[in-house]
């Protein structure tokens, strides 16, 4: 029998023995309908509130005067307020702490997520879903999705890209070689690209200047070859060129350009 059960009874029993004023336990057991077990214990209820006194010699109970049932009725209503509001205390401390988890479990999944920003948008639906629905399924429940959801987002991802670990690791250092790699290339690019508006420059027609084989020598010296057309408007055939020092040499037939190709561009 339940705490609620046994007030219930209780507040029948008081009525029934200050109508009676004195009684028998077999007299309330009737009255009630119980078995013995749950009128004992409505019994000592009753003498330890100090609504009734001891059973006499003859096994009769009397009620005392001195009790007065309101006081006892509002004694129980605090009562009741007070543990409502030790378990709403109760309720709300589990929230916070499921929401405090919940949402350090979010900011570390995104902080790693970031590392694949396209990942970002399944934590973004994540937390409006979740937020959309917290008045119907609780903050409680509200924060385990997150928290599990931001973890299975995190492995369902690394599963596809890894966010971290020795491939992770392996990828960035992949990454990062494939930029020095560009930005080299972009570099030497830009110092081909210089030499040969030089080297056009020197031409009878810079503007029919057709370059092919640029590289960078050892020495840092830009060479190649370039086609370009002669004072008649025809084109002389490829001709060896170099660019270093900030100087421009083109293939005269010389033994001096010769040596300087062999010197600078080999």
């Amino acid at each position: 029998m339940t705490h609620k059960d046994i007030e219930g009874l209780y507040d029948s029993a008081i009525n029934f023995v200050f109508s009676q004023g004195k009684f028998s336990e077999d007299l309330l057991k009737k009255a009630l309908q119980l078995e013995a077990p749950e009128i004992n214990l409505l019994i000592n209820k009753m003498i330890s509130n100090g609504a009734i006194t001891e059973d006499d010699a003859d096994g009769n109970y009397s009620t005392l005067k001195t009790y007065i049932h309101s006081d006892y009725l509002s004694q129980r209503e605090l009562s009741n307020v007070s543990d409502r509001n030790t378990k709403g205390k109760s309720k709300l401390s589990t929230s916070k702490v499921f929401v405090t988890i919940s949402l350090m479990v979010f900011a570390v999944s995104v902080f790693i997520a970031f590392r694949q920003p396209v990942s970002l948008i399944f934590f973004f639906l994540l937390l409006v879903v979740s937020l959309n629905y917290i008045d119907k399924i609780g903050s409680e429940v509200a924060s385990l999705l997150i928290t599990f959801g931001s973890i299975g987002i995190l492995f369902y991802v690394n599963s596809m890209t890894p966010l971290w670990g020795e491939m992770y690791e392996a990828n960035s250092r992949l990454q990062e070689i494939s930029k020095r790699e560009f930005s080299n290339n972009v570099a030497k690019r830009n110092k081909i690209s210089y030499a040969q508006d030089n080297v056009s420059k020197a031409l009878k027609d810079p503007s029919s200047a057709i370059f092919s084989g640029g590289y960078i020598s050892d020495s840092g010296a830009i060479c190649g070859y370039v086609n370009g057309k002669n004072s008649f408007g025809a084109y002389t055939g490829n001709q060896r060129y170099a660019f270093f020092s900030g100087q421009t040499y083109v293939d005269d037939g010389s033994k001096d350009f010769t040596n300087a190709w062999d010197k600078v561009c080999k």
